[in-house]
């Protein structure tokens, strides 16, 4: 084995990269700092900040925590092309800057665009979405911040089982689009 020209990277070992993938999280707030949100290998986790749910209503909350998850979409889209680069051995590329875009890659976009899921969780007082690659839209059930949940743990309860099953049915459906894209390749 001959070492990296001046320029190239040695790159990762597969239990490297799977290690720094697992460590790998992401961590987004809403517009008005009430929902913070951790993205990472081992799943998606929503939080409310210390006031809780005080001073939203249903709609307004459901919005906080879907601009939350998609800040965090984002945060992993620009972060993945990093470690994937990494990973081979190449530049890590600016983040500011958008990605060169291979056409198998615009491909795979284009199926994974297509991507929609919807869960709801146990107590039906939370809906979410998922569409394309960062969409979410998070609906609270009317009345569920006043009589729908025993409190904030109760209602966090129902939001993260929601957005467990909706990423969990994304995945899925991701795994399912990205075997018949390489099938579509070769």
């Amino acid at each position: 084995m001959t070492a990296p020209s001046e320029g190239e990277h040695p790159g990762l070992t597969g239990e490297e990269f799977l290690e720094k993938l697992r460590g790998m999280r992401i961590r987004a707030q809403s517009p008005d700092r009430s929902v913070r949100v951790v993205f990472g290998f081992g799943g998606t986790s929503v939080e409310l900040a210390s006031t809780g749910s005080a001073g939203h209503t249903e709609d307004s909350l459901g919005k906080q925590i879907s601009a939350a998850l998609e800040a965090a979409q984002h945060g992993y889209q620009r972060a993945m092309p990093m470690l994937l680069a990494q990973a081979r051995g190449r530049p890590v590329p600016d983040p500011s800057r958008p990605p060169e875009r291979d056409p198998r890659f615009a491909a795979f976009s284009k199926a994974i665009g297509g991507l929609a899921v919807e869960s709801v969780s146990p107590r039906g007082l939370v809906r979410v979405r998922r569409e394309g690659s960062t969409g979410v839209a998070v609906e609270i059930r009317r009345g569920a911040l006043r009589r729908g949940t025993d409190g904030d743990e109760d209602l966090i309860a129902e939001i993260n089982a929601a957005v467990q099953g909706a990423d969990e049915e994304y995945g899925r459906k991701f795994e399912v689009a990205d075997v018949n894209h390489l099938r579509e390749e070769n």
